[in-house]
């Protein structure tokens, strides 16, 4: 199976992404566990060939992959390589100073939830995972992920409530 899907998958990757970005090797191995965990879930219904069913599979993964390099880009442009500073779109010294407070006050916030809470609310809010993604870095269900990602959000903001105020008032 695993020499008859190479090819497909190989180029559908290297299309979407347009060349063969450094992690091409493992995004290959993502979706071949993704083709497998499928198949062996009985959920491959014969409708298109494995080849194709394989290819979109792998568009998905490259798809996910350029998302998350997008969010990340946009989140971490700008810094310097030891900063937490975030990218600041004003340019007043008193609203980067401020912008700056709020951030770290974020992380405190974070720093003092649960910790799969606070894992829950990085992947999916700031680095813009789906949900099923985040269930299978959190080693959980798509439906516990929903609802620890409630929770999450919850906890986050009535502790925000008590803490900051900026954050409570519609950041």
């Amino acid at each position: 199976m695993y020499a008859n899907l190479r090819p497909s998958i190989e180029r559908t990757l290297a299309r979407v992404l347009r060349g063969r970005p450094q992690e091409f090797e493992d995004l290959l191995q993502i979706t071949y566990e993704r083709v497998i965990r499928t198949v062996a879930a009985g959920n491959f219904e014969g409708r298109s060939q494995l080849k194709t069913w394989a290819g979109a599979i792998a568009a998905h993964v490259a798809t996910d992959y350029l998302r998350r390099k997008s969010c990340e880009a946009r989140l971490f442009e700008g810094l310097g390589a030891d900063s937490i500073d975030p990218p600041l779109p004003t340019r007043t010294p008193e609203g980067q100073l401020e912008a700056r407070s709020e951030v770290r006050k974020a992380l405190g916030v974070l720093s003092r939830m649960k910790p799969r809470y606070a894992k829950a609310i990085v992947l999916h809010d700031v680095f813009g995972h789906s949900v099923p993604q985040v269930a299978e870095r959190l080693g959980i269900n798509t439906g516990a992920a929903r609802s620890t990602l409630r929770r999450a959000r919850r906890e986050f903001m009535q502790r925000c409530s008590y803490t900051l105020r900026p954050c409570s008032q519609g950041s």
